[in-house]
């Protein structure tokens, strides 16, 4: 399933939509990471197109307890209200190269050769 970061929206928010654009509250997903799988947003800050496989659980999750079972804390003022549909990934790979962690511009393109396991093979 193609999908897009939300980094950088400015406002706390699940880490994936299924658009680009920030109008797209309703088509967040409550991402969850199966045993194994690397969670995108511990790895490398992010931005652009995924590329995720897995499977929808069919239960609606609430943002605010999503983040504090996935974040560790509480997701703050302006956060993302509502229920999500939750989605299991046993897959990912990046569609267009993400940023550097600790980059302050979002366009400096992160190592790519630390980060190539990640790439989605074409």
């Amino acid at each position: 399933m193609t999908v897009y970061s939300t980094y950088g929206w400015g406002c706390p928010a699940p880490p994936f939509a299924l658009a680009k654009t920030v109008e797209a509250d309703e088509q967040m997903l409550a991402t969850t990471f199966a045993a194994g799988v690397p969670d995108p947003e511990k790895e490398f800050w992010h931005q652009g197109r995924f590329e995720l496989k897995g499977h929808f659980t069919g239960q609606m999750v609430d943002f605010e307890e999503w983040h504090r079972k996935q974040r560790g804390r509480a997701a703050g003022e302006g956060a993302c209200k509502g229920k999500l549909p939750e989605f299991v990934v046993t897959s990912w790979c990046y569609a267009d190269p993400p940023i550097a962690r600790g980059s302050e511009r979002s366009d400096v393109p992160m190592d790519r050769a630390k980060h190539a396991r990640f790439a989605c093979k074409r």
